[in-house]
């Protein structure tokens, strides 16, 4: 998104991805917009939506907030698809 990265981490000896805010967003603003995102995903059950994990403020030294969920090794669907020269037709 543009007001976070993500990081790769191990929770429990597996790979997660951690989406943590950039040091340079308003932080008011962007910390509530990510607690909305969070809260929301927390509530989300669809196969093909990644479960979210939790909330982990002690990863980096900042103590910002970071959603957690499955690291996935294919990277994002973007990725994916352009990496595979597919189209959103051929997905469809």
């Amino acid at each position: 998104g543009g007001f976070a990265d993500i990081f790769r981490g191990l929770w429990n000896d597996d790979s997660v991805a951690l989406k943590r805010l950039r040091s340079h967003v308003d932080h008011l603003n962007a910390q509530q917009a990510l607690f909305r995102e969070a809260f929301t995903w927390e509530h989300l059950d669809h196969p093909f939506i990644l479960p979210f994990l939790g909330l982990d403020f002690v990863s980096f030294p900042t103590y910002l907030p970071c959603i957690v969920t499955p690291w996935m090794e294919n990277g994002t669907v973007l990725q994916h698809i352009k990496r595979n020269s597919l189209s959103i037709e051929s997905i469809e």
